[in-house]
């Protein structure tokens, strides 16, 4: 599947930063209107290029010709709002990785080592309130695991060790009054 995103180029941008400064003082004597449009269109125009990502069924991000891509992802929405924003190492997921509602608020952030879930989990729904969080190391389920509903009634909590079901479980209803526990 390939992903439309752009990529920021510093190599590029200081390429034109100069010539940008000497017209942009140049356009001060302008309107403010022009100065906006003009700043707009030099950010664009020095700073972004778009490329293709592709993500193969073996799991790795590839650039359009091919070769493994290493570098930050980043995936927006037709509003312009962001969609996704990740870092790539080596064609894998690898750090924190923020998933946006269309709106720009945050749905979700992730971690990674090396495409592999490591690190706290959390979701969040439309209203902002967080209604998930979980924790992973080197891919397995492990530690506190919480759910709550989107109201921000905690519902559940959960604990894992190395990928197995431990300690005590807890259960509320949608009033956070306990009607349920379970021991591991």
């Amino acid at each position: 599947m390939g992903f439309f995103i752009l990529i920021i180029l510093n190599n590029f941008l200081a390429l034109f930063k100069a010539n940008t400064i000497i017209i942009y003082n140049l356009v001060i004597k302008y309107s403010t209107k022009m100065k906006n449009i003009f700043l707009i269109l030099s950010i664009i125009t020095s700073t972004i290029v778009f490329a293709q990502i592709n993500e193969g069924s073996d799991g790795l991000f590839y650039a359009t010709n091919g070769t493994v891509y290493s570098g930050n992802y980043l995936e927006y929405y037709a509003n312009g709002q962001k969609k996704v924003e990740m870092h790539i190492t080596n064609g894998m997921k690898d750090g924190e990785i923020t998933i946006y509602f269309e709106d720009g608020s945050i749905n979700e952030k992730r971690n990674y080592k090396l495409n592999i879930n490591d690190g706290l989990w959390q979701t969040f729904n439309a209203k902002n309130i967080k209604i998930a969080e979980a924790n992973y190391l080197v891919g397995k389920k492990n530690g506190k695991w919480l759910v709550w509903d989107d109201n921000g009634i905690l519902r559940f909590e959960m604990y894992y060790e190395n990928g197995k079901k431990t300690s005590t479980w807890k259960m509320w209803d949608e009033t956070g009054k306990l009607i349920s526990e379970k021991t591991y």
